[in-house]
This record gives structure tokens, sequence and C-alpha cells, in this order.
């Protein structure tokens, strides 16, 4: 649900307030988001910069997948390089890692190449940019 969470920065309307998911205000560019499903319950705090972007996300909740070592580790998103996809504005690049007992862990890092909005098509159909690609 975390990693879940943690992907909201794609489908923004989907981070509005509803049942199952609320905000909470901690600062001027923080916000912890709790989101619960049944009995499962997670939250996580999301860092934003002065534009409204959102820059990071954290949480202690993920479960550590290194070592067999029993600690508390930090996850930690970060987002940058956000761009314009139609009237969305998201990071296209964004770099995972663990915090854990002063060390860090890198885990991932991804970069978006493409994003396509409101496009009439069918579903499964490739987009016109896909098609000029294989051709």
């Amino acid at each position: 649900m975390l990693r879940w969470m943690a992907s909201l920065v794609y489908v923004p309307s989907a981070l509005l307030a509803r049942e199952g998911l609320s905000w909470t205000a901690l600062d001027d560019d923080r916000a912890e988001l709790r989101l619960s499903e049944g009995e499962l319950e997670v939250h996580g705090i999301f860092v934003f910069d002065d534009k409204g972007d959102v820059i990071r996300f954290e949480s202690e909740e993920r479960p550590w997948t290194g070592d067999s070592r029993p600690s508390t580790a930090l996850w930690i998103v970060e987002y940058g390089e956000h761009r314009g996809f139609g009237s969305l504005s998201i990071p296209t690049r964004v770099a995972q890692r663990w915090e854990l007992d002063g060390q860090t862990f890198p885990y991932q890092e991804s970069k978006l190449e493409l994003f396509e909005t409101e496009v009439p098509r069918r579903f499964g159909t490739p987009s016109p940019r896909a098609r000029a690609e294989q051709a």
C-alpha cells in the first residue's frame, strides 16, 4: 500500500481526501497522508516545494528488505524534474532509498520519458507515437 501511495503523484486526483484517505498538515511544506483499507492502515509524509509540487515521500512503515537486522528503516522517495503533461505537473525522475542506522541504501532510480493524457483511443491500441517508433 505504501508503494501505491508514493506513486499517486502520477494521478493527482487520486490524492484528494475521501473515505479511507485523509490528510493532516504538519507545517507549510509537509503533510501526512493516511490510507486505510479495511483493517490495514498506512501513513507517510509528503513534502512539497514552493510551487506545490511533491518533492519527497517518506515512511517508516515499509518493511526493510535488506539484511535481517531487526530495525526501523526510513523509506524515502525523492521526486525531481517536474514537467507539464497536459494540465498536470508530474515528476520525471524518482529515486528511492532506505536510511538505516545512519547509513543510506539506494534502492531504485527511474526516469519517466512519456506520459500521455486525454488520448482518445481504445484500450490496448498503441499510441500514435508508439506506432511511429515501431515503423
